[in-house]
């Protein structure tokens, strides 16, 4: 289960470098630090809220459909 999850949380970063970090670099040779945050912050609302995931466990939900969207679960 470890492996699998370090593989998981590695997937996630690789994504966030190449789709994210990477074009943010790319737009200017010294880039200041409020404007790499505001680009994290407006891609990791992308990430959970907009973007389908094809992985085996989200079938093509986004992660806040998997967190908001469950059942809650009823007190014993």
């Amino acid at each position: 289960m470890k492996a699998y999850a370090n593989g998981c949380v590695e997937r996630v970063q690789r994504t966030v470098l190449e789709e994210c970090w990477r074009p943010s670099f790319a737009r200017s040779m010294i880039p200041k630090y409020t404007a790499l945050r505001r680009d994290l912050v407006q891609y990791l609302r992308f990430y959970n809220f907009d973007r389908a995931h094809t992985g085996r466990h989200t079938a093509g939900r986004t992660p806040s459909q998997l967190v908001y969207g469950a059942r809650k679960m009823r007190p014993r």
